[in-house]
């Protein structure tokens, strides 16, 4: 098939230049899939297909490991019949007896002969099964408690009681005086604009005062009035 550059629609050029002929496109190129990919990678599905460059074990491996190092520590010699019997000479570090009348299993530290244990257990300071049960009934269950038990928070407690903010909400034991009470009497800012009784005088009262009277037409008289009471 001819390559076709540019073709001419209704006197519009189209440059084709920018594309290519599907038949010359892969199968991915319109599906989209993976599967239709040619030379796709080979992806592992087991480690063993990886290279085990962080030095992973196999459990084969791992056990035999242990069980050289194992043997390497504890080394079963045989048994003996009282610990007094256990030999202290000609023994190694990690050799191990076991003492007939105890059941118990001895090794060598080195220095003396350590208890490995195996024989009885001394669970006279364990709780059996039913005492645990017991006490544990005697337990508050935490799904039980409210969240206050373990908050302490005033706020999580519930049927909180109402705590009064006015002295109105109380009751008045103790007498105090309502400004209801107060009406009949005068306030403070009332009394400012009034006199003081110490600078007044009563209908009652006797003032001694002084009044100098000048007769206009004689200038050289004058009369003094003492002790005027009023009425």
């Amino acid at each position: 098939m001819a390559n076709i550059k540019q073709i001419t629609i209704g006197g519009d050029t189209l440059n084709l230049e920018n594309y290519v002929e599907a038949s010359s496109l892969s199968v991915v190129a319109t599906s989209g899939s993976y599967t239709d990919l040619i030379n796709k990678p080979s992806i592992p599905s087991k480690t063993s297909d990886l290279t085990n460059d962080s030095s992973f074990q196999t459990e084969a491996q791992v056990e035999s490991a242990i069980n050289s190092k194992l043997t390497s520590v504890m080394r079963y010699k045989g048994s003996v019949d009282t610990y007094d019997d256990l030999p202290t000479e000609g023994v190694e570090l990690g050799d191990v007896y076991n003492v007939s009348d105890t059941g118990e299993n001895y090794a060598w530290n080195g220095t003396t002969w350590d208890d490995l244990g195996g024989g009885e257990v001394n669970l006279e300071n364990y709780y059996t099964k039913s005492q645990t049960d017991t006490l544990l009934n005697a337990k508050a269950n935490t799904a039980d408690l409210s969240t206050v038990a373990t908050s302490g928070s005033y706020n999580d407690l519930e049927d909180k009681p109402t705590i009064p903010t006015t002295t109105s909400q109380l009751t008045n034991d103790s007498g105090f005086i309502t400004s209801s009470a107060l009406t009949p009497y005068a306030t403070t800012a009332q009394l400012a604009s009034k006199a003081d009784s110490s600078n007044v005088y009563l209908k009652s009262d006797t003032a001694t005062f002084t009044m100098t009277v000048t007769n206009t037409s004689d200038t050289t008289t004058s009369y003094n009035l003492i002790n005027v009471t009023g009425s």
